[in-house]
């Protein structure tokens, strides 16, 4: 799509404008060593070792080692010394500060200017190809094709698969850990050495892939593991990577376990860890282009997307990162990062996904997109198809003098209008630094809610035996953190006026998962409408039910998604004709063959499929569904307005909000009153119906008959009715299309607050052709279903949270890893794996659903929906359960 190319680029240097213009982080380019090709020659360097004079050491596939002082390249090849191969793998230091070098043609002990080759010839050795070197204070281990071998200094002695149970004997990487364990990567599988005892976890036992490439511990004493196999056939080449974490014998997934709510995230084949002074992680990955990701103990942190990187990383003595790129190192300075606001990471970027959509959701003003490159409202969930793009808020009014003030976001192109964080009613003042504490979206799930208060009430809050959730101890509510005022519902347990779980006060939510965020229009210029600051202060929630076994009639309410929007004017301004907005840019599954219209009478925006088979992979095929966006409950209207804001035919009721008052449609081209706002007025016009060149909105063809009746609604006519207006009867053809729906106008004085309801309703008859008695009629009564139950808060929740099967306390010490779990949970008990043993399985309303013995395998839960369940085990001493979520 044109769309999303060019927004890449425009992404792309916005985010770099702003991550080397805070000065924290610093960006040293460097020419390659004399004598070796520029360009492409990253792909023939296996190792960068600092040693401690901060001297940089780059081991080159073809062209010998290279040492940077700081000044120049120093270069070692066959040509100047005595090292047997220009093929060097590897790289490690000692304790005196000599380089052990490990090449195609042995192992090379660097003493000063003084080489000593060491191979199959002179040594014990088992193979000249050295692939890996660690170095311990008495021995030194090396990997070579055929086994692990020690040296310590004397003797030479080797482990293989012949006379020993290490996995494999090509060998990748060596680590020890603080237990005085030694892991060993092999190219099938990890290996673990520890009291003369070989333990190995490979593909037939646990989830690795079969090429271990890197690992490394952690400040927790956790294994990191890196992990591939090869989609190509050459030689050296590992296409697909994985990270790994074991913890307790037990091997996670650290993507899907750790990262299941943020998409954007690849890593790269090849990935090798670094690791700072503290004991954090630090891991190459793709985001916009590259990206460095830091795990530091539980906390983990999209730090930077840059245009240059390499997948080898490691720290100098001043703990500043290194690595290798294209045509050059270069070094990053984290010491005083901090991550950009508003940066898309796995904090501020939130899946709302406990029904069957699942929708991104961002901190600042936009949603339905991982906010650089991708649609996120995949519905059904994990069909891989998506019925919109990118959607987002848009708001414009005037003030006392007439000056227009707007604020909107759509791609980022230009910048951006709203912030994370609030600007009042914290306890210091409203700057970056405030707003980067709210730069995150709280996910509660109810469950969470439910066995908090169950906790609380057995006491074991008060007693510690049961651990509060993140989300819960810091949810942004009056006296937690710097907040002194209200900001966050929450049910005040003791009443007195302070948010404190430990007194029994928990967040007070909507639905089954709720995502909670707060985002604001005035911490810096408007760069994506060039408008005047409103001074508003944004409240948000992204909510949603789920009913695993409902009936057809009602499989809307999965495919629901709701939104709560509290607009406070936090200014010292009145603001009149203002008016409040959804845009979206909706592509249904193929997005390039789309209509789009509206239904007055049920204050709906809607997107369907020009015919009746939405082609290609990304499309739903046959009998395609149709999404709506409907406003659900309008703003407060000014009093004696004279203007029948709710569409009823009434005017100047009592209490009476506004509806969808507005929907314009426009095309993805530039410079064109039908096309792309690129002005604040423009912005403006479009909310209220009015094009780009100030002409309004007119009856019938394309919109824009001066002679024709004006109107607020375009495309009004109801969808494969040859009677009425809508796009096919325009003359239209289908093509990627956005839309904008508003309310207004309204007034938004100093203090004020707007607030407003919008739901997101996927409805789909995929047995029958589209058409006025199928789809349209199907799509109508999901609506109207949606709208009763809003209305009446009867939204039909069948997850019935009475917990049936308390836990106890577990003298045992028993775990599951991981958990949650996408695929497969094992039971851990100290560090040994619990095999044969019943298990049962069931879920929240008490009923079994699953049941087995435990295995090495762990126990699957493919077939189970994704939700919170109990696991009982029956040990000799009693019956154990604890709580499982299936992801």
């Amino acid at each position: 799509m044109i769309k999303k190319i060019c927004n890449l680029f425009f992404l792309l240097v916005i985010v770099l404008g702003i991550k080397i213009a805070n000065g924290q982080l610093t960006h040293i380019q460097y020419p390659e060593p004399p004598g070796i090709p520029a360009g492409g020659s990253n792909l023939f360097k296996n190792d960068l070792q600092i040693d401690n004079s901060d001297n940089k050491w780059v081991a080159f596939a073809k062209f010998g080692l290279c040492i940077y002082d700081g000044t120049s390249w120093i270069q070692f090849n066959t040509s100047n010394s005595t090292i047997p191969s220009d093929s060097i793998i590897a790289i490690a230091f000692d304790g005196m500060g000599n380089a052990w070098l490990g090449t195609k043609a042995g192992a090379v002990y660097k003493a000063g200017t003084n080489f000593t080759l060491y191979d199959s010839g002179n040594s014990g050795l088992p193979s000249n190809v050295v692939s890996a070197v660690y170095c311990e204070p008495n021995i030194t281990w090396f990997g070579t094709q055929n086994g692990l071998t020690s040296f310590d200094g004397t003797n030479w002695t080797t482990y293989s698969t012949t006379n020993s149970g290490i996995a494999n004997d090509s060998i990748t990487c060596i680590q020890r850990d603080a237990n005085g364990k030694l892991w060993v990567g092999t190219r099938n599988g990890l290996s673990q050495y520890f009291n003369n005892i070989w333990t190995n976890f490979t593909t037939s036992n646990s989830i690795l892939d079969r090429f271990v490439i890197d690992i490394e511990t952690d400040n927790q004493n956790r294994l990191w593991i890196s992990s591939g196999h090869k989609t190509s056939t050459q030689p050296y080449a590992i296409n697909v990577s994985g990270i790994y974490i074991l913890s307790n014998s037990v091997i996670s997934n650290f993507k899907s376990t750790y990262l299941q709510d943020y998409s954007p995230i690849i890593f790269y084949g090849n990935n090798h860890f670094g690791k700072d002074s503290a004991g954090s992680i630090y891991i190459y990955l793709n985001c916009i282009s590259y990206g460095i990701l830091r795990v530091n103990d539980s906390s983990i942190d999209q730090m930077l997307c840059v245009p240059y990187g390499g997948n080898i990383l490691q720290f100098d003595q001043q703990n500043k990162l290194w690595s290798i790129s294209t045509n050059s190192i270069y070094s990053l300075d984290f010491s005083n990062y901090f991550t950009p606001l508003n940066a898309p990471n796995i904090k501020n970027h939130r899946a709302l996904n406990i029904n069957d959509v699942n929708a991104g959701i961002n901190v600042a003003g936009d949603m339905h997109w991982n906010g650089i490159n991708t649609p996120r409202y995949e519905v059904p969930k994990n069909s891989g198809k998506n019925s919109v793009f990118a959607s987002a808020l848009w708001i414009g009014g005037l003030d006392a003098s007439g000056q227009l003030h707007t604020a909107a976001q759509t791609y980022r192109q230009t910048g951006q209008d709203f912030w994370a964080g609030p600007i009042g009613n914290i306890s210091i003042p409203f700057d970056s630094n405030s707003c980067r504490q709210f730069d995150k979206i709280w996910k509660i799930d109810k469950w969470k809610i439910e066995e908090f208060k169950n906790a609380y009430s057995a006491g074991n809050v008060s007693n510690g035996s049961y651990s509060i959730p993140e989300e819960i101890t810091s949810w942004p509510a009056i006296g937690n953190g710097i907040v002194n005022n209200k900001l966050a519902p929450f049910i005040d347990f003791n009443n007195d006026g302070l948010y404190n779980p430990i007194n029994g006060d928990y967040p007070e939510i909507k639905g089954d998962q709720l995502l909670y965020f707060i985002f604001n229009d005035s911490l810096a210029p408007h760069g994506e409408t060039g408008g005047q600051k409103l001074g508003i202060e944004v409240h948000g929630s992204a909510y949603a039910y789920n009913c695993s076994n409902i009936v057809d009639s009602n499989i809307v309410l999965n495919r629901t998604t709701l939104y709560h929007y509290t607009i406070i004017n936090r200014s010292l301004k009145d603001y009149h004709d203002v008016y409040t907005g959804i845009w979206n840019d909706v592509d249904l599954g193929l997005a390039t063959d789309d209509y789009v219209g509206c239904d007055t009478t049920r204050q709906t925006a809607f997107v369907y499929n020009g015919d009746n088979d939405d082609e290609t992979q990304s499309g739903y095929g046959l009998n395609p569904p149709m999404q709506n966006v409907k406003i659900l409950r309008g703003t407060l209207a000014d009093a004696g307005d004279g203007i029948d804001n709710n569409l009823d035919g009434t005017i100047d009721e009592i209490g009476e909000r506004t509806a969808m008052n507005h929907f314009m449609y426009y095309n993805n081209v530039q410079w064109s009153p039908i096309g792309n706002p690129l002005s604040s007025i423009a912005y403006y016009r479009y909310l209220q119906s009015v094009w780009i060149d100030g002409q309004h909105l007119t009856y019938g063809n394309d919109g824009r008959d001066s002679l024709a009746t004006e109107t607020n609604f375009m495309f009004s006519g109801v969808p494969y009715d040859v009677n009425v207006w809508n796009e096919f009867n325009a003359g239209n053809p289908p093509e990627d299309r956005r839309f904008i729906m508003s309310s207004g106008p309204v007034s938004l004085n100093v203090g004020d607050t707007l607030t407003f309801d919008i739901a997101y309703v996927f409805s789909w008859d995929s047995l029958s052709p589209n058409g006025l008695t199928t789809s349209i009629a199907r799509n109508q009564a999901d609506l109207d279903k949606v709208q009763y139950w809003f209305d009446t808060n009867t939204f039909p929740s069948c997850d019935v949270y009475s917990v049936s099967l308390p836990e106890r306390s577990q003298p045992e010490n028993i775990t599951l890893f991981p958990n949650p779990s996408l695929q497969n949970v094992k039971v851990i008990s100290g560090d040994k794996q619990l095999i044969d043993h019943d298990y049962f399985i069931f879920n929240l309303q008490g009923a079994e659903v699953a049941k087995g013995r435990l295995n090495s395998g762990g126990i699957d839960l493919s077939k189970l929906s994704s939700q919170p369940y109990f696991l009982r085990i029956e040990l000799p001493s009693g019956p154990i359960t604890q709580k499982l979520i299936k992801m």
